[in-house]
């Protein structure tokens, strides 16, 4: 069943607007769950924008605006790319306001911790303290299947995690989970698509390798991943035991398992998601 925003009226304000930000927000303009209206889309060029200006939102350059930005919302969302951060936030003027207006601020950039984040912002705002929470999506959001977790930074109260639930929850689920954590989940979730787009493409390549075709066989192994998930998902059979369920003794998928670990598929995909994670701390420090 499909929720409303817990804030339908708030105005978010979102600094990048590229592929992680619509992954999270177009579904939400699609159901109705956020008003266009209320979204000020801040970008580095008129092409990146034009998605966004298209479904209705304000849009601006970023470098244009002298981020008069954060005077005009509620919440904003950090979507840039970790290396870009301090950068952007040298176009991000004073706070002009009174600081307890100072907007709410949520970040999805990979690596880059609290203390960085909110560090970096209260001294290009001049501010003594702002409300920061960190999150980490991925971009399954986009089909109503994604993943986020998130972190509340030392100054944000309980209620933000309200809205942090509002935004994310129509389209994925949510888990809070302690800060140290949040670039693992960013390299086993966010990471693991990509991870998981060559063992699909494999798959279909061996249907084609046995003769069959690469349409039929592409949409087949995607949908024999997607029914091995939702039986874990809806079942929550352990998926060693769903693999027994299908290996018969001496029969063709104990066959194809042990050729799978006669690859080391298991060491490797355990070693992707090691380098992704270690990788996430690296882009961290370039902030």
């Amino acid at each position: 069943m499909e929720t409303k925003p817990c804030f339908p009226n708030f105005r978010l304000g979102v600094i990048g607007g590229g592929v992680m930000a619509k992954s999270v927000l177009f579904p939400l303009f699609d159901r109705g769950l956020l008003k266009p209206k209320n979204v000020i889309v801040a970008g580095n060029t008129q092409k990146t924008l034009a998605a966004w200006s298209e479904r209705g939102c304000t849009i601006t350059v970023f470098a244009e605006n002298g981020g008069k930005i954060f005077q005009e919302v509620d919440v904003v969302l950090w979507a840039v790319k970790p290396q870009m951060f301090p950068k952007v936030l040298g176009f991000a003027n004073k706070a002009s306001q009174d600081q307890l207006n100072e907007p709410l601020h949520l970040s999805v950039m990979l690596g880059i911790t609290l203390a960085q984040f909110s560090q970096m912002l209260v001294a290009a705002r001049g501010v003594l303290r702002l409300r920061t929470i960190r999150t980490m999506p991925n971009i399954g959001h986009r089909v109503g299947s994604g993943c986020t977790v998130f972190a509340l930074g030392p100054d944000t109260p309980d209620a933000d995690r309200i809205y942090v639930e509002a935004l994310f929850s129509p389209t994925g689920i949510v888990t809070e989970v302690p800060e140290a954590q949040i670039n693992g989940f960013g390299a086993l979730a966010g990471s693991g698509v990509g991870f998981l787009c060559p063992v699909l493409e494999a798959m279909s390549d061996g249907g084609v390798k046995v003769g069959l075709g690469r349409e039929i066989s592409l949409k087949m192994a995607a949908q024999t991943m997607k029914a091995t998930a939702e039986l874990f998902l809806q079942e929550g059979t352990h998926p060693a035991v769903l693999k027994d369920n299908v290996c018969s003794p001496g029969g063709s998928t104990i066959a194809g398992i042990a050729e799978l670990e006669r690859g080391g598929l298991r060491s490797s995909i355990i070693s992707a998601i090691d380098a992704a994670n270690q990788r996430s701390a690296e882009l961290g420090k370039l902030a």
